[in-house]
């Protein structure tokens, strides 16, 4: 049975996570989806990926990663930080 177009999960999340984020994800924290239009950059985390958390979700998120031994990864696109 021919596969040629029909995509994996996988396939579909990365393709998902090269799109550009919408303004509404632009403008919220993918965390905890608190609004973070208006926030202090100095209470912001900007990942290599460009997506854009608060610094205190992030700083949970990381914990979270370490305790769990999980690899530290976007929590939007899962990117290897």
């Amino acid at each position: 049975m021919p596969t040629s177009g029909v995509k994996t999960c996988a396939q579909t999340r990365r393709d998902s996570s090269k799109t550009e984020p919408t303004k509404a994800q632009a403008e919220e924290c993918a965390i905890c989806l608190d609004d973070i239009d208006g926030i202090r950059r100095s209470k912001l985390a900007f990942l290599k990926c460009g997506h854009t958390f608060h610094s205190t979700c992030m700083a949970r998120w990381n914990k979270q990663c370490k305790e769990r031994s999980y690899v530290r990864t976007c929590p939007y696109c899962r990117e290897k930080l």
